[in-house]
């Protein structure tokens, strides 16, 4: 198939395939935009991938994660075709592959070439075989870059497939965008989900929304082609206010640098809720990304201002069209005629039956909301601000809002009052302000645990907060456990994290820094010594702990038995490997055939280390040793002898 590049050139497509995407550019990635599209082999390794145009191989890269075993293609006008999770490469590569790996005795090589003459290919020649190194399923990661090595959206560079489905529109979310902006009378945001279809192309949230400030609008939307069933991500999101456009996001184009901020762009609160990927139709602090435009906040006025008319028009790369429909009135007054839709994000919900007194504190972007059971009439902030805070009725409980000013040191005590002035409920908080570009240390209470925030962590001031969670220890296995908030506000780059034990020596054998996942459970960082800590680095607010992991990997050959009797000079040596503690990675397995190291693959999805002489192995016998050591040095090792008894 020839795809139309710009107004002159063309470009194949680069697998031997029907054509069919299962993955669409800037798709949401934990931490990363996803750089290319996927382009779907239906469920088969070792199609043929073949250059798209003229061009020569300017690096190969393989690897046993990220993007596997990788193939870069200069093309004749400078910029770059990437083809990854590939099988394996045509025969010049593979062969220059081979030679390295057994040159530096690893699996995981890279190479580049300055010259063109090294490796070129015509356009439609073979470069390499599609496959799943580095991933689970079969199918080729396939990347346009400039020549300055920006990734640029394949459909509009040279690929393309059939499409005449609008995308479907899911959800709404709105978002106060401070302390003084509500939505349906709340400081938090409110969800729509699902949208009402009120014909062709065409969604509503239902009656008007009542809002006063200063709001942000995101939706959740996905896309489909004519050539798979498959969920994409839509192209372009706009957002008209009365007819004006004040937001577009286009994806064209970004810089790997940008990654992070996928965590700007799309509503992290939101995601770490469990509520979705919803793309924000409004700039927030830190998003200085150049594929949206505008600044997408919405005010409104109190009583008597004239309701807002919002189409959000969201299209796919073929130009195929769906909007979101809607108005924005006051909720400064009450209107029968107005029914109230959506739901709001967090609902008062006590942690146990029992405890109907509790204050929960929820961080937002610049204010902190309070709220508590029914019939309470408002918050005490005592300590050195001796404010008091008039709650107001919402889902659940009730609620109100505090704006922290420099007057707050960072510890208060906070009362619940009730309806007839008696006290029910008492929280000591700690809140530690830190700033974006000052470096910080924030401590727990009794000194076992702190954080070291970098300059460049924040996007935006943090109040963070330290929380013991004695009830996730389990004696002489799990200790020391602090939750760490604001849980859903995005970090711009790492903080280091470091731990002390309750009980014993953190130098003890097989201590890590982990961190708590409601779906994997406790999930290894890091075990670094530091002045009687361990530490790790972290790229998100989590539950952190230490754990103990004393299991050593398990090691099952699939391929191979002890003693064995061989036919064939060439044997594949396949292990299945697997720990259920602190994890494996590359640098922790090893394989030697008669004490020399094989450069054998690392398979993480499929928890493989395999590998296979593409060379005749003596006839006679032979010893394999496999070793496995997880990440805090617990270590199994096999010994195999075999006889090879062939000459063939």
């Amino acid at each position: 198939m020839i795809c139309k590049l710009g107004l002159s050139q063309e470009l194949l497509w680069p697998v031997n395939a029907a054509p069919a995407l299962t993955a669409s550019f800037c798709e949401f990635r934990p931490r990363h935009f996803h750089g290319g599209v996927d382009v779907k082999t239906y469920g088969m390794v070792g199609p043929i991938c073949r250059a798209v145009a003229d061009g020569w191989v300017s690096r190969i890269k393989v690897s046993s994660v990220g993007y596997g075993r990788a193939l870069y293609l200069t093309l004749a006008d400078g910029r770059t075709a990437v083809y990854a999770h590939l099988n394996s490469f045509a025969d010049p590569v593979e062969d220059l592959i081979r030679e390295e790996q057994l040159r530096q005795r690893s699996y995981s090589v890279e190479l580049f070439f300055d010259d063109a003459a090294k490796l070129p290919f015509r356009g439609g020649e073979t470069v390499a075989y599609a496959g799943q190194s580095g991933t689970m399923h079969p199918h080729l990661h396939f990347e346009i870059r400039d020549p300055a090595e920006r990734p640029l959206n394949p459909i509009f560079n040279g690929i393309s497939v059939p499409d005449s489905i609008a995308p479907v529109l899911l959800a709404l979310a709105v978002t106060p965008l401070d302390g003084s902006s509500t939505v349906e009378g709340d400081c938090q945001p409110r969800i729509y989900d699902p949208l009402t279809r009120l014909r062709r192309g065409v969604w509503s949230p239902g009656d008007p929304i009542g809002v006063s400030g200063r709001v942000g609008l995101s939706v959740d939307a996905y896309d489909k082609t004519n050539a798979s069933d498959n969920v994409l991500a839509a192209y372009r999101f706009e957002l008209r206010v009365d007819g004006e456009t004040r937001w577009v996001t286009s994806y064209d184009r970004f810089d790997f640098d940008d990654n992070r901020k996928i965590e700007l762009e799309r509503d992290y609160r939101l995601m770490r809720r469990g509520k979705g990927v919803y793309h924000r139709l409004y700039r927030v602090l830190g998003n200085d990304l150049q594929f949206s435009t505008g600044d997408g906040a919405i005010e409104v006025g109190n009583q008597g201002a004239a309701p807002i008319e919002v189409e959000i028009v969201v299209s796919d790369a073929a130009g195929n069209p769906s909007v979101v429909a809607l108005t924005l009135t006051s909720d400064k007054f009450s209107d029968d005629s107005r029914a109230v839709g959506g739901d709001p994000l967090i609902v008062y919900n006590p942690y146990s039956g029992s405890d109907q007194n509790r204050i929960h504190l929820d961080q937002f972007d610049g204010y902190i909301r309070l709220s508590a059971p029914p019939g309470i009439m408002g918050f005490n902030l005592d300590g050195n601000l001796n404010t008091f805070l008039s709650a107001r009725p919402v889902e659940g409980g009730v609620a109100a809002v505090w704006v922290p000013t420099s007057a707050f040191n960072g510890r208060i005590e906070i009362t619940a009052i009730r309806n007839d002035s008696i006290v029910v409920g008492r929280e000591w908080v700690g809140l530690e302000p830190v700033f974006p570009g000052e470096p910080a240390k924030v401590c727990s209470e009794d000194s076992l645990f702190r954080i070291m925030v970098q300059p460049a962590s924040l996007y935006d001031t943090a109040l963070i907060r330290i929380l013991p969670q004695p009830s996730y220890e389990v004696k002489g296995l799990v200790e020391s456990v602090y939750r760490v908030e604001p849980r859903d506000q995005p970090l711009a780059s790492a903080i280091k994290v470091s731990i002390i034990r309750r009980s014993g020596s953190t130098d003890d054998f097989g201590w890590g820094v982990y961190y708590y996942d409601s779906r994997m459970g406790w999930v290894f960082l890091g075990n670094e010594p530091e002045a009687g800590y361990l530490s790790a680095n972290a790229l998100s607010w989590e539950l952190f702990g230490l754990m103990l992991d004393l299991d050593k990997p398990a090691i099952a050959s699939v391929t191979l038995s002890r003693n064995d009797t061989l036919r064939t000079r060439r044997p594949s040596f396949l292990f299945g490997v697997s720990d259920k503690g602190s994890g494996l990675s590359a640098v922790g397995l090893n394989m030697k055939l008669d004490g020399e190291t094989l450069p054998a693959e690392w398979d993480p999805p499929r928890g493989r280390f395999l590998f296979q002489p593409w060379w005749d192995l003596a006839r006679g016998p032979h010893q394999l040793s496999v070793e496995a050591r997880d990440r805090v040095g617990n270590t199994t090792s096999k010994t195999f002898d075999f006889t090879i008894i062939t000459n063939h």
